[in-house]
């Protein structure tokens, strides 16, 4: 394993960043939601960073990542869906769920992190519809228009959207 390209890309944990018991926490699930025949992602331009980002949301005591990410996706944009992916290995006394497509830890202020559970999706029924509470505006976008320098999505959006826009057609059954 070459250490050195590790080394290059870590980041010093920082005194600052903690408070006395360690950095403030929060678990958030967010699903990239994909319209396969349109060929479209489903976002939410989000009311506190601006950023069009997938819709999402911190996860709620006693609830598990993939819950939050289906109700997120509802409660944000008022359509609902199916998580796509291979489920987890499962063994005796556990529950299979849908394994995220990813896991990011980014900063929300100093000494404040989000580790957010990213999930893949598809559209199963409702019709648009966004919560005004959070979400300053929501629609479905070609990944030409999520790269395009005047859209402002978040920095690493579009890179998702591209791998999914290829993946999740691989991970669904073939319609006779």
């Amino acid at each position: 394993m070459d250490r050195g390209h590790c080394a290059k890309n870590f980041e010093p944990i920082r005194k600052e960043d903690f408070t006395d018991a360690g950095p403030l926490r929060h678990f958030c699930a967010s699903a990239f939601i994909y319209d396969i025949a349109e060929e479209k992602f489903l976002l939410i331009r989000h009311r506190k960073c601006g950023y069009w980002i997938p819709p999402g949301g911190h996860v709620e005591a006693d609830e598990r990542p993939d819950v939050t990410a289906v109700r997120e996706a509802q409660e944000e944009t008022g359509i609902a869906v199916r998580l796509v992916g291979a489920p987890a290995p499962l063994f005796p006394g556990e529950t299979a769920i849908v394994q995220p497509f990813g896991l990011r830890i980014y900063e929300d202020g100093p000494g404040h992190e989000h580790m957010s559970f990213l999930y893949a999706a598809v559209p199963t029924g409702g019709s648009l519809a966004m919560s005004e509470r959070e979400v300053e505006d929501v629609g479905w976008f070609s990944l030409d228009k999520i790269f395009s320098e005047s859209f402002g999505a978040a920095p690493a959006v579009g890179g998702w959207c591209r791998f999914l826009s290829k993946k999740i057609p691989s991970l669904l059954p073939v319609e006779n």
